[in-house]
């Protein structure tokens, strides 16, 4: 094929990266499109209709984000860039940085207009066009801005990209009509609400320009060899912060090396993206001035599922042999070490257990100061109130003690759940997990907008009793699966010499103190809903991980061998 041009080169190549995922969107949206009817029509599945459309959507967006980012690993296995080897194409870096920009905006904002026309048309025919696409536009410039400008310095790009999840997570709200209004009384805004969303927007539509504009002056920089700002940081970084987490002491043990060099490179992440969201969210609402009850509930709210979302995120990247590096693949220098795969796992899984209990004591602590300082104590009261009329003392004093303790294993669980794909080396495993994972995400973000959005089809428990009906069925085949290959992955890691019998044994004992944590938790918050309890409890075996670990250990043996 003859490109005429730089732009159309790079527009060919945005097609042939993401050539399978764009064939992928054509195929869905033509599938809801032909289904959606039916099943409107139909008196059975007629209930589905709404969930099943925004299922797509989520799916398509997702595949749209991610065929369109246009970044790339470093050269030197870094955390992502730009593609340096367009900085020989004869075009100016403007061009060079404005051709992606733009295609990638307009890719995605064509892909929502097509999920409203062929798939959520036949949700809400008056469905919003303007700030969706302008919100879609702002994550992904963003996105790209931020992974353009800092090359050099992984952990202030991480900083960056923590920041902005944590505005599109919030940032919906204010452009629906139902939460803005009352949001913007409670902090004290007396103007008219309308007027303040329409300079949303306009901020919002600036977003993308001032993105373009910095990532042009950042990729400048770096096309020239100009000496940046982040350079300078990480060199600062290095000779002092650096300096002083240097290691002076010989080790015990090999564990104890490996559990150093893990905890230092991945275990600060989670605590420090956790603690950089509480600021963003607590320190404007201080400086907002007195917060109602509702306000603080909802601001606590979010203290509350933050590290839980943020840990699904980050585990993508704990799950890797090493975090920071794009590549799957073991390094040829650690596949070589003398310890072995089960180790290696069972470091793994201790950092991110140290790295859920330090977040969860940073959050209990900032949350206990910033309401007992800030906030209006008679949101939590509710609270307390409701578990002191359902509960004993005992059971309150035991709700004290296991509720941390259960918030610290699932924030664990979604950190470790995709290890066994992460460590296998396998990009097809993988990047299926991750696009289910973020499947699902976009699909709970756009069904709490539609919840909060005053949808007049708000989800009742008799739409879902079927499935409920099955629920037990369901839940006992799934722990009778899990059972049946932890049994066999377990086996066979003994056999091979992945793991000792004394490690997999303390692991099964942790696991049973897990389960039971959970299972009491669950039994003591359970008071009116009987038949829930042995629900919860099933779905507390299957939430704490048994088969993944062993089967992590199998996955790293095989990419150690490749190596």
């Amino acid at each position: 094929m003859n490109l005429r041009s730089p732009s159309i080169a790079i527009a060919w190549e945005i097609w042939s990266r993401g050539r399978a995922g764009f064939l992928g969107i054509a195929g869905l949206l033509a599938l809801g499109a032909i289904a959606l009817p039916f099943m409107r029509e139909s008196a059975r599945w007629t209930n589905l209709t709404s969930a099943t459309a925004y299922a797509l959507t989520a799916v398509v967006l997702v595949i749209g984000l991610f065929c369109v980012h246009f970044t790339e690993g470093s050269r030197k296995g870094g955390f992502g860039s730009f593609p340096m080897r367009l900085f020989n194409l004869p075009v100016t870096t403007r061009s060079l940085v404005a051709t992606p920009m733009i295609y990638g905006a307009v890719a995605v904002v064509l892909v929502y207009l097509l999920c409203v026309g062929l798939l959520l048309r036949h949700v809400d025919p008056n469905m919003p066009l303007l700030w969706p696409c302008l919100y879609l536009v702002f994550g992904l410039t963003q996105f790209q801005m931020i992974i353009w400008s800092l090359p050099e310095s992984r952990y202030l790009k991480l900083l960056c990209l923590s920041i902005a999840a944590s505005i599109i997570t919030f940032g919906w709200m204010f452009f629906v009509p139902t939460i803005v209004t009352g949001a913007l009384s409670e902090w004290g805004y007396t103007g008219d609400p309308a007027v303040f969303m329409r300079r949303l927007l306009v901020a919002l539509a600036l977003t993308g320009p001032a993105a373009y504009v910095v990532s042009w002056l950042r990729v400048h920089q770096q096309r020239h060899g100009l000496t940046t700002r982040s350079a300078v940081f990480a060199a600062w970084w290095d000779r002092s912060i650096g300096e002083l987490l240097r290691r002076r002491t010989p080790f015990r043990s090999a564990d104890h090396a490996i559990f150093w060099r893990e905890w230092r490179r991945t275990g600060f992440i989670l605590p420090a993206v956790v603690v950089v969201i509480i600021g963003l969210t607590c320190v404007p609402a201080w400086l907002a001035g007195g917060l109602s009850g509702r306000a603080t509930l909802g601001i606590l709210s979010w203290l509350i599922i933050a590290p839980l979302l943020f840990a699904v995120v980050i585990g993508r990247g704990l799950s890797k042999p090493d975090f920071w590096s794009p590549s799957l693949k073991v390094a040829p220098f650690h596949a070589i070490k003398p310890v072995t795969s089960g180790q290696w796992v069972m470091v793994k899984l201790k950092v991110a257990f140290a790295s859920a209990a330090l977040t969860w004591a940073l959050v209990i602590y900032l949350a206990f100061i910033w309401t007992a300082f800030v906030g209006d104590l008679q949101g939590p009261e509710a609270w307390l109130t409701r578990i002191r009329f359902y509960c004993s003392p005992l059971e309150c004093w035991l709700l004290l003690l296991l509720a941390p303790l259960a918030a610290v294993i699932v924030t664990w669980r979604c950190l470790v759940m995709n290890l066994a794909a992460g460590l296998s080396g396998s990009k097809l495993w993988y990047h299926s997990l991750n696009l289910l994972t973020g499947v699902g995400m976009v699909a709970l973000f756009i069904f709490t907008i539609r919840r909060s959005d005053g949808d007049p089809d708000q989800l009742r428990l008799y739409h879902v009793w079927p499935v409920i009906e099955w629920l037990p069925l369901i839940l006992t085949a799934a722990v009778i699966a899990k059972m049946a290959i932890a049994a066999f992955a377990w086996d066979n890691s003994l056999r091979r010499g992945l793991v000792s019998q004394r490690t997999s044994i303390r692991y099964f004992l942790g696991w049973l103190l897990m389960v039971a944590m959970l299972a009491a938790l669950s039994y003591i918050l359970v008071t009116n809903t009987l038949w829930l309890r042995p629900l919860l409890m099933l779905m507390a075996v299957l939430l704490v991980p048994l088969a993944g670990p062993a089967l992590a250990m199998r996955s790293l043996a095989v990419n150690r061998c490749a190596a």
